[in-house]
């Protein structure tokens, strides 16, 4: 049996240009099979040597399998590089959905300039009194007269 028969992720350490990750589901099968094959292998072997079966109905469960550090260190290494390439296309994916969404919004801001203004006012900081991009037009906010109304 080789790593990658055992178990899936070691298919992302082995030396090749092309990683290929098993999607056949068969490694709890690969795992009762080397289970089985110790059962019978074991008390055959011990029948042969003694000559008489002292063993019966053995039993080997297969409950964790430890890859040496360099092999389990390459395996965490490959899966950080593949939720690296992950989150980088969800960054994407997200930026052409703004990108989608900004356009959208500058084609109403185009088919009603005053609901680009509006918009923009709304969401300047609060507190600003008074409002001049440019030119000979501001918007300024009616402040409180320290005048006494006479």
């Amino acid at each position: 049996m080789t790593c990658a028969d055992l178990v899936a992720s070691c298919t992302l350490a082995q030396n090749s240009t092309e990683v290929v990750v098993p999607t056949d589901g068969k490694g709890n099968q690969t795992i009762a099979q080397v289970q089985q094959a110790v059962n019978s292998g074991f008390a055959a072997d011990v029948q042969n040597i003694l000559g008489v079966p002292v063993l019966t109905n053995i039993q080997f469960a297969l409950s964790k399998i430890s890859l040496p550090d360099n092999v389990q260190q390459a395996i965490n290494d490959a899966q950080g590089a593949f939720a690296g390439v992950t989150k980088a296309q969800a960054g994407l994916q997200q930026a052409a959905i703004d990108a989608q969404t900004n356009a959208k919004k500058q084609e109403g801001y185009n088919a009603c300039p005053v609901c680009g203004q509006m918009d923009l006012l709304d969401h300047l900081p609060k507190g600003i009194t008074t409002y001049a991009p440019g030119g000979a037009f501001a918007i300024g906010a009616a402040q409180p007269s320290t005048t006494p109304q006479g």
